[in-house]
């Protein structure tokens, strides 16, 4: 009740304009992240892209208590994001950049790091969010598929129940599909995945919305929850979704037809015995 409040009183604050309901969203989105955690008995997050944990903490605060292991290759991004997770026993954090291949990487870290990328930006990124996506300088990371280090990082964690579905999340700043493509082998784990799609493109490479998502509906997956992240200042058009999308029902359900029966909460208590 408190979060919703406090957005509300943000949302009252600004003014009528495109990125108003922005307040919003993110709350709305975690509900229907929760929700699809919920049906599918997710029994572990995978937060690609970390960041400083702010979809773990949100995830959190929606009610999930399970497993959560986050990607953040940004070496200048570890420490904080290290110190919210070292007051959470049920979260772990590692270093590693993710793609499609085993590898070295250049991370382009601009002013702002929620625009750090291992793609170059484009003229209407820069046009759009000013300087801070602009590159001040480069690093060197490395890149390794998810579904190799799938069974060292996740499942050989004693919080996680084998065989659990999970739900892998994404915000890459433009290489969303790249991981995606190298999660291909732990795929027939995930149950709901969590992706930014662009409308209107930042980075170069990145596919059209379209492409994009039904690259994702092809291996299985079918929207539950769309949300904007951010509109063009002008026309007010959308520049970034936010999206959930859950594996089709029939995969769902257990074979007598009934929803999973042990949800992620009953699967951790059950690892902890």
């Amino acid at each position: 009740m408190i979060r919703w409040a406090r957005a509300l009183a943000v949302y009252s604050a600004k003014p009528r304009d495109f990125e108003r309901g922005t307040r919003l969203y993110p709350l709305l989105f975690l509900d229907v992240v929760y929700a699809a955690i919920s049906r599918a008995g997710v029994g572990c997050v995978l937060d690609v892209g970390a960041h400083r944990g702010e979809f773990a903490i949100g995830l959190r605060r929606a009610g999930y208590s399970g497993p959560i292991v986050s990607f953040e290759p940004n070496p200048s991004l570890p420490e904080p994001l290290h110190l919210r997770a070292s007051r959470d026993a049920a979260w772990r954090v590692y270093n590693y950049g993710l793609g499609s291949a085993d590898g070295e990487g250049t991370l382009h870290r601009p002013r702002s790091t929620s625009f750090a990328s291992m793609r170059d930006s484009l003229p209407y990124g820069r046009e759009r969010f000013g300087a801070d996506t602009v590159p001040s300088d480069a690093v060197s990371i490395r890149v390794r598929r998810l579904d190799g280090i799938f069974a060292e990082t996740v499942d050989s964690w004693p919080l996680v129940v084998r065989e659990a579905p999970v739900l892998l999340k994404i915000d890459a700043q433009g290489s969303d599909l790249d991981i995606f493509a190298g999660s291909a082998g732990i795929l027939p784990r995930v149950a709901v995945v969590v992706m930014e799609f662009s409308l209107i493109p930042l980075y170069a490479g990145v596919p059209p919305f379209a492409e994009a998502l039904r690259q994702v509906e092809e291996a299985g997956y079918h929207l539950a929850g769309l949300v904007p992240v951010a509109h063009d200042n002008v026309t007010g058009a959308v520049v970034e979704f936010d999206g959930c999308l859950v594996r089709g029902s029939s995969q769902q359900r257990s074979p007598d037809g009934d929803r999973p029966s042990n949800t992620h909460n009953q699967r951790v208590r059950a690892a902890r015995r």
